[in-house]
């Protein structure tokens, strides 16, 4: 008799319990090595529906849509944590500094180089 499993009973991909099921047992540096791998093969939907639940979640959540977004150079959502009292240190490491602007950055919130250099 085969055995049922129940929908329920695994954690669906593209959900943040998914991402821990298969990300939390490795050692730190493995995980974030792994998870930038899995990062950067999502397809653009699913990787903006990934980012739109773990932004919408807790801490732990949030900080991994932040380094999804910083993988995959999503320089609009890192702008956008920027405006975040709990990513905003993580976020002014990776935002280009508005004194030497890139071509690829639309960030518009106004980041000072000295307060940038003070997150450090």
């Amino acid at each position: 008799m085969a055995t049922f499993d129940a929908p329920h009973a695994r954690p669906q991909p593209l959900t943040p319990a998914w991402l821990r099921a298969h990300f939390a047992p490795l050692p730190f540096p493995a995980r974030r090595a792994a998870l930038a791998r899995y990062g950067r093969a999502l397809a653009p939907d699913a990787y903006a529906a990934l980012h739109a639940v773990l932004d919408a979640g807790d801490a732990e959540e949030r900080h991994m849509a932040l380094f999804l977004a910083v993988v995959r150079r999503d320089t609009d959502a890192v702008c956008t944590a920027l405006g975040d009292p709990l990513l905003r240190r993580r976020a002014l490491s990776a935002c280009p500094c508005p004194n030497r602007p890139s071509r690829r950055s639309r960030c518009t919130a106004p980041v000072p180089c000295a307060t940038r250099r003070s997150g450090y």
